[in-house]
């Protein structure tokens, strides 16, 4: 850890957050109040709420929250870095932010991380593709793609951010997949793939001294590769918008070198993980909206299934109804038919008996078609045996 670190435990930090305001806390680590809330929230450490310094100064009672028990997987220590800063510089319409923070490249490897020192064995006595570079076939490498004589100074710069991104209380890692190892800077789920790839240019080596016999028309073109020396660090990482993925690219200048440029990569992952913390907590949002909308829409479904089935019922019964006032209009006309038959059989001189007998008949059939009847005794009604003569 640098002379400019500073490492708080979770205690330490939890007194620091209920003593000083965030936004003058967050400068004095020199980090943004998204990100030391951000550090808050890895150490599961409770934060002052709205209005909460404000009633505190106007002397109104303010509760404290206490500091929960640590969990299994609470981040129990933090390491700050108060010499980043965000420096002023003018830009002709104002003054634009820009962070700055300065890592040392050693000369020389001086207790080299795990996997520079890992790396450094799997590209020793190694052969070279045609580009020039070292063709590695080892999965658990850094990945490097540079020529032996830049291998040292890669090995340096990737060993200076490493110990760097560490003092931050991150993580390596190598990602050893099907294809070529991928190294990533981790911080919790998040993590950003780092790279570094020596230059190569490409050159027409002329003709052969044979081919400078004949005739330009049967000259072949060639293409050769030639190393530039010159190193190109890339970082990239998931989206950081629809349609952004995160992507920055260091590399040797005519005035400046890599190494001069390590500082931004750190400033860079830590630039993505506030980036893309802002995406995944909209993309959160955006989920929750969706969800909400989704439901809406089934309680918008569901109410006018149940209004087309309401519809539906009433229909049916306004059906049912109908066709009952029609078996019932029916069953008045029988019951004066039976009447009109009656009185037409007595005086015709049908037997009284005889005659009866039948009306019991019929009324029975004119009460089977009167839905009245099955209303009033609650089931039809029992219709006589239609007697032998009538």
């Amino acid at each position: 850890m640098s002379e400019e670190s500073v490492k708080l435990t979770r205690e330490q930090l939890y007194k620091e957050v209920w003593k000083t305001p965030i936004h003058r806390l967050s400068e004095k680590y020199g980090l943004s109040d998204v990100g030391l809330a951000k550090a808050c929230k890895r150490m599961d450490i409770p934060r002052p709420p709205r209005g909460y310094w404000r009633r505190k100064e106007t002397g109104a009672k303010v509760k404290k929250v206490a500091l929960p028990k640590a969990k299994q997987a609470t981040q129990l220590e933090a390491v700050f870095h108060p010499g980043l800063r965000r420096s002023r510089k003018p830009n002709g319409e104002g003054e634009k932010k820009t962070p700055e923070l300065i890592v040392e490249v050693e000369d020389q490897l001086v207790d080299p991380h795990p996997l520079v020192e890992v790396s450094l064995k799997r590209f020793s006595n190694t052969r070279t593709d045609v580009f020039g570079h070292l063709d590695c076939k080892a999965k658990k490498r850094l990945d490097l793609n540079v020529s032996a004589d830049l291998l040292d100074r890669s090995l340096r710069i990737m060993d200076a951010i490493f110990k760097a991104w560490e003092a931050l209380g991150h993580q390596v890692e190598l990602d050893v997949g099907e294809q070529s190892p991928r190294t990533l800077l981790r911080a919790g789920e998040e993590s950003l793939a780092i790279s570094i790839e020596e230059r190569v240019k490409e050159v027409d080596p002329g003709p052969s001294e044979e081919e400078k016999l004949q005739p330009k028309w049967k000259w072949k073109d060639r293409t050769e590769y030639q190393l530039t020396g010159q190193l190109v660090f890339k970082v990239r990482g998931d989206l950081v918008s629809d349609v952004t993925r995160f992507y920055r690219r260091y590399q040797d200048g005519s005035k400046f070198s890599l190494e001069s440029r390590v500082g931004r990569v750190i400033v860079a992952g830590l630039e993505y993980l506030e980036r893309r913390e802002g995406y995944v907590e909209y993309q959160e949002q955006r989920r929750l909206e969706r969800l909400g909308r989704e439901k809406q829409w089934a309680i918008e479904r569901q109410h006018r299934e149940e209004e087309r089935q309401r519809r539906e019922d009433e229909e049916a019964r306004v059906e049912e109804f109908l066709a009952s006032a029609k078996q019932w209009d029916r069953a008045e006309r029988v019951r004066a038919y039976i009447d009109a038959a009656r009185s037409a059989m007595l005086e015709a001189g049908k037997e009284i008996e005889e005659v009866e007998n039948w009306v019991r008949w019929a009324n029975g059939v004119a009460d089977g078609l009167d839905p009245l009847s099955e209303m009033i005794d609650g089931s039809p009604s029992d219709s006589p045996t239609q007697p032998e003569n009538t």
